[in-house]
C-alpha cells in the first residue's frame, strides 16, 4: 500500500483488523515506521475503534470501528468524482 492520507491509513488499519492483524503485518503492508504506527494505534484504541487481544497479539476492529468504516466509505463514495458519466 502506498502511504496516503491519515484517513486512508486509518481506513486500512480498521479494514485489516476486521479479521485480526498483528502490528508487524500492518508495518509491512503500509511501510509505516513503528513509531508512526504506534501513534495511529494509540488514537484508534483511545477512541475505541480497535481493541488489542493479548492472547494472540491481534488488533481487532470494534463495533464502533465497523460503524466508522461504514460511514467513512459512504461519505467517500458520495464525494469521489465519477468520471465515467
Amino acid at each position: 500500500m502506498t502511504i496516503g492520507s491519515p484517513s486512508d491509513i486509518i481506513e486500512f488499519i480498521l479494514e485489516a483488523a476486521t479479521v485480526g492483524i498483528k502490528s508487524s503485518a500492518i508495518i509491512s503492508r503500509t511501510s509505516l515506521s513503528s513509531a508512526d504506527l504506534a501513534k495511529y494505534l494509540h488514537i484508534l484504541l483511545v477512541y475505541d475503534l480497535i481493541m488489542y487481544r493479548y492472547i494472540d497479539k491481534l488488533y481487532l476492529t470494534t463495533s464502533k470501528g465497523i460503524s466508522y468504516l461504514e460511514t467513512y466509505n459512504e461519505i467517500r463514495s458520495q464525494t469521489t468524482p465519477n468520471f465515467a458519466q
